[in-house]
């Protein structure tokens, strides 16, 4: 039977967690591996599949560095929103966060975007605002950020990428997106998302308690990555010296053992609410 994990005081956690991550670079170093597929997307349109008769995405001649072009014919569309899908294969774990630059030149009759991302029989979301000036707007959306929905089998395996404009008004529009990346925090802290939660009347609590600690540790200086409480192998925790649970009272056994293994070896634990 997995052994309970120790209560571990929160603010001496706290400082150990900062001092664990002095010297780790703050700056976000873009993942090489699909830097070139996320370029093309960009690149090129008719990687794009209009759904609902919406209109297919086009590229702006002569834009550098290339931007992509989505219309939102709100007024003429019964449906409330419009989207485009494209085939990718991305990484979502280890602390990587997608990134892109968003701006349009009447927002107002966008109630919002979302930005999806396939994995097996479901999907992860999340909403992203282009800024009201109609100004390009960088928009980061962490792992903590995405909501599963379906039966996602996971961040490692996004096998599709979807971008869907949701009407506020009856007006026509449209959006542009550009800078398409992966960013990656190199950090000793590994923040474990409660996706044992999932399906769960606590999973949105759960989601919520992640990103608070992830922006708390940020505003600290403290990079952190994340992986899902899921399936936690030792692999998964080299080079980490903390690991954080932000609210994770339903850890399989397997991932229990990992972290009871992780902490008789020197490793370091900080846990919040219920810990099992």
């Amino acid at each position: 039977m997995p052994p309970s994990l120790p209560w571990l005081r929160p603010p001496v956690l706290f400082c150990l967690a900062a001092a664990a991550a002095m010297g780790t670079a703050a700056a976000a170093l873009a993942a090489p591996g699909p830097a070139s597929a996320l370029a093309e997307l960009i690149r090129d349109p008719s990687l794009w599949s209009a759904r609902n008769d919406t209109p297919p995405a086009t590229a702006i001649e002569s834009a550098q560095p290339p931007v992509l072009n989505f219309n939102c014919p709100f007024a003429s569309l019964p449906d409330r929103r419009v989207f485009w899908d494209a085939p990718v294969a991305l990484d979502l774990e280890a602390g990587r966060s997608f990134r892109f630059e968003v701006a349009s030149p009447d927002p107002a009759p966008i109630r919002r975007l979302t930005v999806y991302f396939r994995s097996g029989q479901g999907w992860y979301g999340a909403d992203a605002y282009p800024a009201a000036d109609g100004d390009w707007k960088t928009i980061r959306i962490s792992t903590t950020d995405l909501r599963p929905e379906g039966r996602p089998s996971g961040l490692h395996a996004i096998d599709r990428i979807r971008l869907a404009a949701w009407r506020g008004d009856a007006v026509d529009t449209s959006f542009q997106v550009r800078n398409f990346g992966l960013d990656v925090r190199p950090a000793p802290v590994l923040i474990l998302r409660p996706d044992s939660l999932a399906e769960t009347a606590e999973a949105g609590a759960g989601r919520a308690a992640a990103r608070r600690t992830a922006r708390i540790l940020e505003r600290a200086g403290v990079a952190a990555s994340f992986r899902s409480d899921a399936a936690l192998s030792p692999a998964d925790l080299t080079g980490i010296h903390l690991v954080v649970l932000p609210h994770n009272p339903a850890l399989p056994p397997a991932t229990l053992e990992t972290i009871a293994d992780f902490l008789r070896s020197g490793g370091r634990l900080l846990g919040f609410y219920q810990v099992p």
